[in-house]
């Protein structure tokens, strides 16, 4: 279920190590003094954003362990409405009712830990897009009023109604 994630997110962080490997050899071989340091300043981007990928990764494993316990949990209600009987039937409530409360807590801490890898992840995305450069905006002329005291039609028809 999880392997092929985990795979491609590994395969990434070989990318980016390998690219980092590259851009510092090419840093201690350069002779120009700036671009050694603009070269260094990239291996070091690289070298947080694998340490990110690796904590990512993390996460995901956390979560992945927290669904299975939760599949389990569910699991175990499963049985425990099977083997319902009437005479035992208020004790199994009471077993459900806790393990409905412990699936919701697990389930409100997926949620909030899901939103914080959301920002991550938007974060991540928003250092990896190039800016865009935009042509400057002209100022639209705000119609003043014309010199017989006329209005602009819409503020008009606005003041008509």
């Amino acid at each position: 279920m999880g392997r092929r994630g985990g795979a491609a997110g590994g395969a990434r962080a070989a990318e980016l190590q390998a690219e980092r490997d590259s851009l510092e050899r090419s840093a201690r071989a350069s002779t120009d003094v700036v671009a050694r340091r603009q070269l260094e300043a990239a291996a070091a981007s690289l070298a947080e954003e694998v340490e990110r990928l690796g904590d990512m990764r993390q996460r995901r494993e956390r979560i992945l362990a927290r669904l299975r316990a939760e599949v389990a949990l569910l699991e175990r209600a499963r049985v425990a409405l099977l083997s319902l009987r009437s005479g035992q039937a208020q004790l199994k409530a009471a077993e459900l009712a806790s393990l409905a409360r412990r699936f919701r807590a697990l389930s409100t801490a997926q949620g909030e830990e899901g939103q914080a890898m959301d920002a991550v992840a938007a974060q991540v995305t928003l250092t990896q897009v190039a800016p865009v450069e935009a042509a400057p905006v002209t100022p639209v002329d705000p119609a003043p009023l014309a010199s017989d005291g006329a209005k602009v039609p819409e503020i008009q028809r606005i003041q008509g109604e």
